[in-house]
């Protein structure tokens, strides 16, 4: 009941502040961009599209949440309820990735219809979802605004998606294989393209054991540097 309190509470949050109307501008904006093109062309901008934007939504908005929030004292009460963190991170990686999945979903049933890979994106989509909200709540426990945040964040990003220079052909390496990145093209791409079962095994488990670890880095971070100075909890 807790946890489920939290959830609606997110998610009203986030349609005060603009969320999903932001979002449902963006997918429309998509939508009509991915109509103009056609064939391979539009296969590869959906999967760029939705592993630039909409999967990594989680990371873009948590800073901004974490700060508003810390900026409208919500964070210095929250915690001096019987709310415990990882209830807070699970309301927040639910919220956002209730957006993501609505967003997605829509681009990609108007601009290639109902598939059965969507039975394994979907899922896919989830654990994105979650690894980059994660991610993002590592940087957003230290930032003292969206700037800082950004400034944290935006290098990191940029280097874990690195790989996505080996989905464009621009180059390949071996070692794309260990960044969280790589995997979730791959459970993006599987809607176009065929890939093995050692892939997409590959792919979840890689990413699993990505958010495990930014889960736990997420954790010690939020708890030194919010809930310690906020009160007791966590």
């Amino acid at each position: 009941m807790r946890l489920a309190h939290a959830i609606r509470g997110d998610i009203l949050f986030q349609f005060r502040h603009g969320f999903y109307y932001a979002y449902i501008f963006v997918t429309v904006i998509y939508i009509l961009a991915l109509l103009n093109l056609h064939g391979k062309a539009r296969d590869i901008v959906t999967t760029v599209l939705l592993f630039t934007d909409t999967t990594m939504l989680g990371y873009f908005f948590i800073g901004s949440i974490v700060l508003l929030e810390k900026g409208q004292n919500i964070l210095a009460s929250l915690f001096v309820t019987p709310l415990r963190l990882y209830e807070y991170f699970i309301a927040k990686i639910t919220s956002l990735t209730l957006i993501a999945i609505l967003s997605s979903l829509i681009i990609v049933i108007v601009t290639h219809g109902i598939t059965r890979e969507l039975f394994i994106f979907l899922p896919g989509l989830v654990l994105i979802s979650c690894f980059f909200t994660l991610f993002g709540f590592i940087f957003s426990a230290k930032a003292k605004n969206v700037n800082d945040y950004f400034a944290r964040a935006l290098g990191v990003g940029l280097f874990i998606s690195l790989p996505i220079i080996g989905f464009l052909n621009l180059y390949h390496t071996p070692i794309f294989y260990i960044f969280p990145t790589h995997a979730a093209l791959i459970l993006i791409d599987i809607l176009f393209k065929e890939y093995s079962s050692f892939d997409i095994i590959y792919a979840f488990i890689c990413l699993t054991a990505w958010s495990g670890i930014a889960a736990y880095i997420a954790y010690k971070m939020f708890y030194k540097h919010v809930i310690l100075t906020v009160g007791t909890g966590g």
